[in-house]
């Protein structure tokens, strides 16, 4: 608060009100510190390194050990919800959690609506890939192991996937002699 707008009121507080004017000056001091503190900006960072928050965050989470639960409601209890865009939940009777899109609630368990795709572990060696629009590829990681061996004697055998071996000579016939190169 300016010093003319202080003085002006504890001109008029000091002339129109009796009133201590050591008590009226904690008053007027408190009320600016309290007017001037409501400006002040902040973030919060909860869990892991409270003191560290990056620039650009407003809410901070950071946990090894602990996760956020988003809120759990059930089909109903959500419906009857409507929150801004972006907003989360934790459908209980889905099993899944839902996005709001400004319109509807978004399953962002099943990418046939559009949200976009996921991979899914089978957990046999394989996984299923479903794209945008709910179809399901599954894919297998076979390993595969040949071999190759140097049998010594100009050749070497090949063993592939199935266990079949070939034998592939890599020395040819010998040639004829070449001429004698310069003295050295």
């Amino acid at each position: 608060m300016p010093i003319y707008i202080y003085k002006q009121i504890l001109f008029l507080l000091k002339n129109c009100v009796s009133i201590n004017y050591s008590l009226m000056k904690k008053i007027i001091l408190s009320l600016t510190l309290l007017l001037s503190t409501m400006t002040i900006f902040g973030q919060v960072k909860i869990g892991d390194n409270p003191n560290v928050i990056d620039g650009a965050s407003l809410l901070e989470l950071e946990s090894t050990n602990r996760v956020l639960v988003l809120t759990r409601v059930n089909d109903a209890q959500m419906n009857g919800i409507t929150p801004l865009t972006g907003g989360m939940v934790f459908n209980t009777d889905q099993s899944c959690i839902f996005q709001f899109n400004g319109n509807d609630w978004q399953s962002l368990c099943n990418s046939s609506n559009g949200i976009g795709t996921s991979i899914s572990d089978n957990g046999n060696g394989s996984f299923t890939y479903t794209d945008e629009n709910g179809d399901q590829t599954t894919i297998s990681f076979q390993e595969t192991t040949t071999t190759l061996v140097d049998n010594g004697d100009g050749t070497v055998t090949y063993t592939n996937e199935d266990n079949t071996q070939v034998t592939i000579g890599v020395v040819g016939p010998e040639g004829a002699t070449g001429p004698q190169g310069p003295a050295g």
